[in-house]
């Protein structure tokens, strides 16, 4: 790890015409609008699920057991993935008032990469996706990571335009807030 925390914005859903990108392009504007202003010190990338190809996990062994060691070459290039990160962002839909199955299989496919790292979390649909967050919250516990900060919740009626993301100003305010703890979080955990 570096000195200088390292952020993950893991957009989780793959979704044909998905909604994710531009929310994930938002969190990483915002945060690099925070960079540049000298008031925080972190690198940040987007980690595309589209672009980690995760199949099913169908090993034999929990990857608990694997210690990081992985047969299958694509999970061993996720694990890689997830490992370079010190903490992540997590943009989360919501479906049938749960997390998405193909990001939750990405997440289950891996163990030691995410323990003792940071995560924070933005929701979009309906609700903001407060069920499928809450989810999230209770496996992430499980794994070792540190919840950090508030959860952003975008709702359909309030922050988005023609289908569109359009957070509101108090939704940035909370994202701010959200990742000056992230950050901090990383920075402490190094």
């Amino acid at each position: 790890m570096t000195t200088t925390p390292h952020i993950g914005i893991f957009v989780g859903s793959i979704r044909d015409k998905r909604t994710s990108p531009a929310i994930g392009q938002w969190v990483h504007q915002v945060a690099s609008d925070l960079v540049d202003t000298d008031s925080l010190s972190a690198t940040f990338a987007i980690v595309d699920l589209q672009d980690h190809p995760v199949p099913p996990l169908t090993d034999e062994l929990p990857p608990k057991a694997r210690d990081g060691q992985y047969p299958d070459p694509q999970v061993a290039r996720w694990a890689e993935t997830v490992k370079a990160f010190d903490g992540f962002v997590f943009i989360s839909p919501e479906y049938n008032a749960s997390i998405p199955g193909t990001m939750k299989n990405a997440f289950d496919s891996i163990y030691v990469e995410w323990q003792e790292k940071p995560v924070s979390f933005v929701g979009f649909g309906s609700t903001g996706a407060s069920t499928a967050l809450k989810h999230w919250h209770d496996v992430v516990n499980r794994v070792g990571m540190a919840h950090t900060g508030e959860d952003v919740l975008l709702t359909f009626a309030d922050d988005f335009a023609d289908h569109k993301p359009a957070p509101r100003d108090s939704q940035r305010q909370t994202l701010t807030a959200q990742l000056r703890a992230l950050v901090a979080a990383a920075q402490a955990a190094k």
